[in-house]
């Protein structure tokens, strides 16, 4: 399941079954709901939600998200649907101690980004 998701698709295996290890697989019945805290980050893995009357997307990562605002509020199955959820204080200490997840994780991040986060830097101008 974690290896279809869009943001772990470039992933090497070692990656993904550490992820495997803190991930929790959650299914929601059509119209039942799910609370979404900052404790967790969660990824859509299939069927239909909304998060807060907004409709939810595979590609999209909402709950703590790693570098960018919390995204949180309730979640409420449509037609029935199957979340991932990673405890957020075991999402940043793996990220901090995988160099290849918290590579990815940061460009994801640049490649959403409307503006630039807070880490990134802008132009560098190098002079002789």
């Amino acid at each position: 399941m974690i290896a279809r998701q869009p943001q772990f698709v470039n992933m090497n295996s070692t990656v993904l079954e550490k992820l495997s290890r803190i991930a929790e697989a959650r299914i929601l019945e059509e119209g039942e709901s799910y609370e979404l805290t900052e404790a967790s980050w969660c990824l859509l893995s299939g069927g239909a939600a909304k998060l807060n009357g907004a409709a939810m997307s595979v590609e999209e990562d909402y709950g703590c998200r790693p570098f960018v605002p919390l995204n949180l509020g309730t979640i409420t199955s449509k037609s029935g649907c199957s979340l991932l959820l990673f405890d957020a204080k075991n999402l940043e200490k793996l990220r901090l101690e995988t160099p290849q997840l918290n590579y990815y994780l940061r460009k994801m991040r640049m490649q959403d980004a409307i503006k630039p986060t807070a880490w990134q830097l802008g132009r560098v101008e190098i002079f002789d």
